[in-house]
C-alpha cells in the first residue's frame, strides 16, 4: 500500500504582522504570500471595480490604452470578446490604487 505524499502548501505564506518574515523569506526564496490584508468586503469590491473595467474594455467604453480585447480561441466561440488583464488599473480604479497603497505593501515595496 502505498501513502499519499503530503505537501506543505503554506510555503511561504505570511500575515500582516510578519513582514519581517515574509521580507526574509522574499529575499531568500524570490516569492511570498501575504495573506489577510484585506476582509471578505473589500475583495468582493476590487473584484467588481476590475470586472467593470476589464467589462470597459471589451465593450470599448474606456481608451485603448488600458487593454485590448481579442477573440477567443475558435473552437469556443469566435464570437466572444475577452481581456486577460486591464493595463494601468489604478487609473481607473480607486478602488485599486488604494489596495494597492496599503501601508504594509509600501513598506515592503520601499525595502526592495
Amino acid at each position: 500500500m502505498q501513502s499519499a505524499l503530503a505537501l506543505n502548501t503554506e510555503i511561504g505564506v505570511f500575515e500582516s504582522s510578519q513582514l519581517v518574515e515574509l521580507d526574509e523569506f522574499f529575499q531568500e526564496f524570490g516569492f511570498a504570500i501575504l495573506r489577510g490584508l484585506y476582509d471578505d468586503a473589500t475583495l468582493n469590491e476590487l473584484t467588481d471595480e476590475c470586472v467593470g473595467a476589464q467589462n470597459a474594455v471589451i465593450n470599448g467604453s474606456i481608451d485603448t490604452r488600458y487593454g485590448n480585447s481579442v477573440l477567443l480561441d475558435d473552437r469556443v466561440d469566435d464570437a466572444v470578446r475577452f481581456t486577460n488583464y486591464v493595463q494601468y488599473i489604478t487609473e481607473i480604479s480607486k478602488k485599486t490604487r488604494s489596495a494597492i497603497l496599503n501601508p504594509s505593501i509600501e513598506s515592503l515595496m520601499n525595502q526592495w
